[in-house]
């Protein structure tokens, strides 16, 4: 029976197929399941649950829940983010960007940020204390 969930996955599904140019074999492949269950979720019968959800949004790059928004719902979504944070040109790009990483990269980003952070937090330090000396 086709819910308002799974007509939207099923719209989610086929953008990702026509924006990446993959098959529904192709991506049944990548995620190491039946072309069936892509064709039910493309039909809207089923949608993407547990293990294959988090797969695709690995291999999408989108999260999770975007594969359950309808189109107003996701310019709702984009709207208030970019009302409530004043973002600056390159913040908004950052987080386009950031968004359609695969999550196990989002983390690698992140965690590398962190590391450059500190590596300039110390050189900052180091530098104070060196002036501070002559």
């Amino acid at each position: 029976m086709k819910d308002q969930k799974n007509i939207n996955s099923s719209l989610r599904i086929i953008q990702v197929l026509k924006k990446n140019g993959w098959s529904q074999s192709d991506l049944a492949r990548r995620l190491s399941i039946s072309p069936q269950a892509i064709q039910q979720w493309v039909k809207g019968i089923s949608s993407p649950r547990g293990t294959n959800l988090k797969k695709l949004s690995e291999i999408t790059g989108f999260p999770p829940h975007w594969f359950f928004m309808d189109e107003a719902e996701e310019k709702a979504s984009h709207s208030n983010v970019t009302k409530s944070a004043k973002l600056s040109e390159q913040h908004k790009i950052l987080i386009e960007l950031f968004e359609k990483l695969p999550e196990s990269e989002k983390n690698l980003l992140i965690d590398s940020l962190h590391e450059k952070q500190r590596h300039y937090d110390k050189l900052f330090e180091e530098l104070a204390k060196a002036r501070g000396k002559k």
